[in-house]
């Protein structure tokens, strides 16, 4: 295989996804509202596994071959030290997945065009080239941390469904009485008898009301 030759990434789960992995989130962490429609739980995985990959970096050869390439589309210029140089570029090129180099190489000079770039500019370049597939897998792993967020509420609620169904008739009066107070602005502790062992226990929500 040619070396210069991007390569072909396998990216099917992330791409039925598409429309939500594409969120720009300009540095900041992907927010979830609680009744947003989620990734399932399996294919975020798949995706974080798929963005992962995608993410590899470059092998040093090839790394080199194109730090050269760059070198070569400004002309006539040379750095003071030219293998020093090349040297420091292709540790910048090596961060670069191997099918986004063809990319990199057209988008530096393009950005910096009449002198040879930085470090930290062919840095920036790699940076941006990459931020989607970042994003991506950050969107993933977000979703699947409000999965486990859901799960655990979700838990919560049929254990007290659970308990609520073991109430005699009586009970199940007083804590209607509970909840009616409480509606009214009267204190937990004060319609639950404190906080210990013998203390009725309210619903997740209506705990945090």
């Amino acid at each position: 295989m040619n070396a210069i030759a991007p390569a072909r990434l396998s990216m099917p789960v992330a791409a039925k996804h598409r429309a939500i992995l594409a969120e720009s989130l300009n540095g900041s962490a992907p927010t979830i509202a609680d009744n947003d429609p989620l990734i399932p739980a399996e294919e975020c995985r798949a995706i974080v596994a798929e963005m992962t990959a995608a993410l590899g970096r470059c092998d040093p050869e090839i790394a080199a071959k194109h730090a050269r390439l760059i070198v070569a589309s400004y002309g006539g210029q040379k750095p003071d030290d030219p293998d020093g140089y090349i040297r420091m570029i292709t540790t910048s090129v090596a961060q670069c997945p191997p099918d986004l180099l063809t990319r990199l190489v057209d988008e530096v000079p393009r950005r910096h065009p009449r002198y040879l770039p930085s470090k930290g500019e062919v840095d920036a370049v790699v940076s941006d080239l990459t931020r989607p597939r970042s994003n991506a897998r950050q969107i993933a792993q977000a979703h699947i941390a409000a999965h486990a967020k859901r799960d655990t509420a979700g838990d919560e609620a049929k254990r007290h469904a659970a308990w609520e169904a073991r109430l005699s008739p009586s009970e199940r009066e007083a804590l209607a009485r509970v909840r009616e107070a409480r509606a009214r602005g009267e204190s937990i502790a004060s319609l639950i008898g404190g906080n210990g062992p013998n203390a009725m226990p309210l619903h997740p929500q209506e705990a945090r009301r």
